[in-house]
C-alpha cells in the first residue's frame, strides 16, 4: 500500500494528475504487506498516528519518471501483526545504474516501450535505430528505468553520439560502467 497527499483533477469517471503518478511510483517501489508513505503524507499524519504505530524513515529514493527523489516512510505496526522487515525498495537506487533523471513524463510510445522490454528479456543487447530527433534516447532511457529491477548487475546508459572512432567505443562503455 502507498499513501501520498496531493492535488488531483477529476476527468469523467477518473482522477488524473502528478499526485497519482507519484503514488503509483511509490506503490511500485514497495513489497506485499508493506505500507509506504510520501513525505507529504508523513507530515500530515505524524502527530495523529494510532497507539502502537510508528513511521520509519527509509531515506530518499529516486523513483521512475519523477524529477526529484522522494523521502519515503514505512508504517510500523508490530502490535497489529504487520511485518516490519522487507527487501530493499525497488527504486532506481536499488540496482547499479547511471540513468539520468528524466525531466518529462513518457507519453505516447507505450507500445514501443513494451516491445523493447520484451526484447530485452530475450537478449543482452538491444539497438534502437532511426533518424536523429525521433526520440530513440528518451525511449531507451524509459525502457532502461522500466527494467532496472530485472538486471542485478545494473543498467547503464552509454552515450555514443560524440564517439566518431569505432576504436573508442569500448573505452566509452568502460567509462560509463565505471571500469578503468
Amino acid at each position: 500500500m502507498a499513501l501520498h497527499t496531493g492535488v488531483t483533477e477529476e476527468r469523467g469517471d477518473d482522477y488524473v494528475g502528478p499526485a497519482l503518478n507519484r503514488v503509483a511510483r511509490l506503490l511500485s517501489a514497495g513489497h506485499g504487506g508493506q505500507t509506504l508513505l510520501s513525505s507529504a503524507t508523513q507530515e500530515l499524519v505524524l502527530d495523529a498516528l494510532p497507539p502502537g504505530t510508528d513511521l520509519q524513515d527509509v531515506g530518499e529514493h529516486r523513483l521512475k519518471d519523477l524529477t526529484r527523489p522522494e523521502r519515503i516512510f514505512q508504517l510500523l505496526a508490530p502490535g497489529l501483526g504487520l511485518p516490519s522487515e522487507f527487501p530493499p525498495l525497488r527504486t532506481l537506487d536499488s540496482r547499479p545504474n547511471n540513468l539520468p533523471t528524466q525531466l518529462t513524463s513518457f507519453i505516447g510510445r507505450e507500445e514501443l516501450a513494451r516491445d523493447a522490454r520484451r526484447l530485452l528479456q530475450q537478449t543482452r543487447l538491444l539497438t534502437l535505430t532511426g533518424p536523429g530527433g525521433i526520440g530513440k534516447t528518451r525511449l531507451s532511457l524509459q525502457v532502461a528505468a522500466d527494467v532496472v529491477q530485472l538486471f542485478p548487475g545494473g543498467v547503464y546508459f552509454v552515450a555514443l553520439s560524440a564517439v566518431r572512432d569505432p576504436e573508442l567505443v569500448p573505452s566509452a562503455i568502460a567509462q560509463a560502467i565505471g571500469l578503468s
